[in-house]
């Protein structure tokens, strides 16, 4: 029986290889666009796609978060709320229901 002979293109010249490497260079290529396959059905982006002008860093970068007032407004939570563990059952009953009705009338506002 005459043994099959395997070639891989590189660079347009077929190169003869085993049948080893014929069947993992397969693999790994298909698993490749399996990856891809499953990157654009979830959504994701890759790295390389942010790099369209050489500053790959400033395209990373969202410029509409602004990431100091949302760190600012979560150590202000947390000081509260552990000023509020210090306080009475009843204060803490009286604070909670402060907030709550803050934050309904502050929904409320920005609907209107």
């Amino acid at each position: 029986m005459e043994k099959k002979v395997y070639f891989l293109y590189v660079k347009g010249k077929a190169i003869p290889v085993s049948e080893e490497v014929y069947k993992a260079y397969w693999k790994i290529t298909e698993h490749e666009k399996y990856l891809i396959k499953k990157d654009w059905k979830y959504g994701v982006i890759p790295f390389s796609a942010l790099d369209h002008d050489g500053h790959f860093v400033d395209n990373i970068i969202d410029e509409r978060i602004d990431l100091e007032k949302i760190v600012g407004v979560d150590l202000q939570r947390r000081n509260e709320s552990q000023g509020v563990a210090h306080l009475s059952k009843t204060t803490q009953y009286h604070y909670i229901l402060i907030c709550k009705k803050m934050s309904t009338f502050i929904a409320s506002y920005k609907q209107n």
